[in-house]
């Protein structure tokens, strides 16, 4: 269970609460060196020392199916003149890491926010106006990016190897 900020948490049962800022960070891995890109849903913002630019994205598919199992996020992002065709082609920007970020207007000025953070699975389209991508959480598939957890005796006493 996630703990909510301080701006959200006395927000959460007003009738008239303040929208959180939408964040997008993505984190390309390059030959070279990586690619991050800050973006911010509703306005050009500075959050942490860094400026979010205002661009248009659309992060859907978000929680739980009602019998426990994750759903599969999928991030449309715009694509003028096809500036993303390159990191596709040259497959970087397959399993780039992505992070959403949540922040109470009251919290601008501090570190608090709600995080989600996913890798691209796949490009599920791709025009010269916008890509789709497929996310997948962190600890989801066969790509972990975060360490699984050991069982071994004596914490779990119960499990025989």
């Amino acid at each position: 269970m996630k703990v909510l900020p301080s701006g959200m948490e006395q927000e959460k049962h007003s009738l008239n609460s303040s929208a959180p800022y939408e964040l997008l960070k993505i984190y390309i891995e390059t030959d070279d060196a990586p690619v991050v890109q800050h973006f911010c849903l509703s306005q050009t913002l500075e959050w942490n020392g860094i400026t979010w630019s205002k661009v248009a994205f659309n992060l859907s598919g978000l929680g739980d199916k009602s019998g426990g199992e994750k759903t599969r996020p999928r991030l449309i992002l715009p694509n003028p003149e096809g500036v993303y065709s390159y990191y596709i082609q040259k497959g970087y920007l397959d399993n780039a890491r992505v992070t959403q970020y949540l922040v109470h207007p009251d919290n601008i000025d501090s570190n608090e926010s709600l995080t989600n953070q996913f890798y691209v699975s796949r490009i599920v389209e791709v025009n010269r106006q916008m890509i789709s991508c497929q996310l997948n959480y962190l600890s989801d598939g066969n790509n972990f990016m975060l360490p699984p957890r050991r069982f071994t005796q004596p914490e779990f006493n119960q499990v025989r190897l």
